[in-house]
């Protein structure tokens, strides 16, 4: 298993017993998630969405092994917790420190006051599943004490396995997408839970709608009734599987019918996401301070002239590269600022570099780069920092 698929379930057993009703819930979705004996579908919707990721001229061969591997992956553990005499912070304790940063989900029977201690800063995100006997499916996330942990509130197991897949597909989006990347701080991977629910306010608020069907517009308008700007979570996904259920009384049903607006949604969010962090830039808009946005907080920034980087964006917003389709996302407008972090005495990595950056080399020497080229570069990847921005001319 790649360390870069890992990520951590762990099922918390009060001890005592505390809560009769979530308890054995609790268990059930554990228990359902590891059934694969009887040839049980871990999560729902992925076998949809990777086989409509490969249908037709779409071959996202990447996205689909992305989703795949990390929610076969997902590492299931289980642990006991005594509120009265353990500390909430013992729960990962059978992790190493390395591991913890990699827990994206509790499931908890539990009260929320003696979780009130629990701090797993380390995570970029962390969704505690509690177990709750409501007639309500979609039910917005509610803050912990310590961020980035979050509340999730689920009526049954078979929704519970439904955030878990949305929460899983939806962070291989963001890497797909390369919104991770422009993340680069470990604080602003956190942020992009809660930025997510300000992008879906705001679409809604300007009525930003008319490229999706008038059912995922009903959905997402949904949604946004139910969250607000302190929502600290939101799953894209989990807006066309849950969400139906309650609009339309859908119930669990294949095949995923929404795939082409979920598509969508997470292609403006894109956008959306560029364009907030300064990454993006268009034709009709001024190039504005590109190397204050794009190495904001970089460490080469003092190294890379201000006038040169607007002035290669310029050139390539008035002469584009051909543009690769690759549906539903592709790269459409996506290109890469690198840097050689530093160069190589190993005379065939020099030959690459010197192949790849024609002219002198030195460290900070950068170029902009179409997205779709990146695999020139594969062998130099731990040489050189990419940044994506978008560029549409």
């Amino acid at each position: 298993m790649k360390k870069t698929n890992r990520r951590y379930l762990i099922k918390i057993t009060m001890d005592p017993q505390c809560d009769s009703y979530a308890a054995p819930r609790v268990t059930s979705t554990y228990l359902k998630l590891n059934d694969i004996i009887k040839g049980y579908v871990q999560l729902p919707y992925m076998d949809d969405i990777c086989r409509e990721c490969l249908k037709d001229d779409t071959r996202n061969e990447k996205l689909v092994g992305l989703i795949h591997n990390r929610c076969i992956d997902l590492i299931k553990k289980g642990t006991s917790y005594d509120p009265a005499t353990d500390s909430p912070n013992s729960i990962p304790n059978s992790l190493i420190d390395e591991e913890k940063k990699l827990i994206r989900i509790l499931l908890y029977p539990g009260k929320r006051d003696n979780l009130n201690g629990l701090k797993l800063s380390e995570t970029t995100h962390n969704m505690i599943v509690q177990f709750e006997d409501t007639t309500e499916k979609f039910i917005a996330t509610e803050s912990h004490t310590n961020p980035p942990s979050f509340y999730q509130v689920c009526a049954s197991e078979d929704i519970a396995l439904l955030y878990i897949e949305a929460l899983l597909v939806d962070s291989c989006m963001c890497h797909y997408l390369g919104i991770s990347d422009v993340a680069a701080f470990h604080d602003e991977k956190q942020q992009i839970s809660n930025e997510k629910v300000l992008f879906l306010l705001e679409i809604v608020n300007n009525n930003d709608l008319d490229y999706l069907s008038n059912g995922a517009q009903d959905l997402v308008k949904l949604v946004a009734k139910k969250i607000s700007s302190s929502t600290p979570y939101i799953s894209l996904l989990s807006i066309f599987t849950i969400a139906p259920i309650d609009l339309f009384n859908e119930g669990i049903v294949k095949p995923f019918s929404y795939y082409d607006d979920y598509c969508k949604l997470w292609s403006h969010f894109q956008k959306w996401y560029f364009s907030r962090h300064g990454r993006l830039f268009e034709r009709l808009e001024d190039v504005v301070d590109p190397l204050g946005t794009v190495l904001e907080r970089n460490k080469y920034r003092g190294q890379i002239s201000a006038s040169k980087l607007e002035k290669r964006i310029k050139s390539i917003i008035s002469t584009p590269a051909e543009i690769v389709e690759k549906k539903p996302f592709g790269y459409e407008y996506r290109y890469a600022l690198i840097i050689i972090k530093h160069t190589q005495t190993d005379k065939d990595k020099q030959s690459q570099f010197e192949t790849l950056f024609p002219g002198s080399l030195y460290q900070s020497k950068w170029d902009i780069v179409y997205w779709e080229d990146l695999y020139k570069y594969d062998d130099l990847r731990s040489q050189i920092e990419i940044i994506p921005i978008i560029i549409i001319a």
